[in-house]
């Protein structure tokens, strides 16, 4: 059975995870190529998807049109009817997508690899019926339910380094690929993917009912805010995503430190957005 992985939005927080126990059961992982998620990008269809990333997964999963079952990741479980939460491309992505376009199977799983052992049981057994064979692939790979671990972070300037600048966004924004397009020398960037997701959520305005994502990043916001160490905070926006201009008013307010606004359109143009920030395995 050929199974294709969406690796766009928050991947590592439970690729690693899903992909030994699919490969465990005897599916075979597929990925979306370079050339075909271009290809699907490009279309006119993608462009009433409100927001790039939301755009690039959908196209990797147009690419994917040669598997039996399609991995998509749940952004948010819980609903809550504001901010984000109003988006369904964020509130419920997986249902979201399965209507978009004509796809394969999907498999909903979460992002968050919490309480996660009885939905990967039952996924398992939706694709293998060999109940001993699922049975010990979870006793094999079950450690790696467990949470990534992040590293301390380092406050310290470099010596031509003048400010330390806090990094923030939607939370799937936050990758390597993205964050190496904000060329500043002589900043220290320290980004809001460097900190366990939980721990910010902890931050967030309490008073506030918010779906886990937007509890992200405004509990960065309050974070960054907070920090004696953080000179500056940079949230990276996407002038096609509403959400994003809604957060970025939830900052203002949360903040009490210089904010700079950084919109993704003009860091890359649309025709390298694939090329450029897609992520590949």
């Amino acid at each position: 059975m050929r199974i294709g992985f969406i690796t766009q939005l928050l991947w590592p927080r439970y690729g690693d995870f899903w992909l030994h126990l699919i490969q465990g059961i005897g599916g075979e992982a597929v990925f979306a190529s370079l050339e075909k998620a271009q290809e699907r990008f490009l279309a006119e269809s993608l462009r009433e998807i409100p927001g790039t990333f939301l755009q690039l997964a959908t196209a990797q999963a147009l690419a994917l049109d040669d598997v039996d079952v399609l991995v998509v990741p749940e952004l948010n479980i819980q609903e809550v009817p504001r901010g984000s939460g109003q988006d369904p491309w964020i509130a419920d992505f997986p249902t979201t997508l399965a209507n978009f376009g004509n796809l394969p199977r999907v498999l909903s799983i979460p992002a968050s690899l919490e309480n996660v052992e009885s939905i990967a049981i039952e996924h398992m057994l939706s694709l293998s019926r060999e109940a001993s064979k699922v049975k010990r692939v979870w006793e094999r790979h079950s450690h790696r339910a467990k949470a990534v671990r992040y590293p301390e972070v380092s406050w310290t300037k470099g010596p031509y380094q003048h400010e330390v600048v806090a990094v923030l966004g939607q939370p799937w924004m936050m990758t390597k690929e993205l964050l190496s397009l904000l060329n500043r020398p002589d900043s220290f960037l320290i980004s809001q993917g460097q900190f366990e997701p939980k721990l910010l959520k902890q931050e967030a305005p309490r008073q506030k009912r918010l779906i886990d994502t937007d509890a992200e990043i405004l509990g960065a916001a309050h974070f960054f805010s907070r920090k004696g160490n953080v000179d500056k905070i940079l949230m990276i926006a996407d002038q096609d995503s509403g959400t994003d201009a809604w957060l970025g008013k939830q900052i203002v307010q949360i903040v009490n430190k210089p904010l700079e606004v950084v919109y993704l359109q003009d860091l890359l143009p649309q025709r390298e957005i694939v090329e450029r920030l897609m992520v590949r395995l």
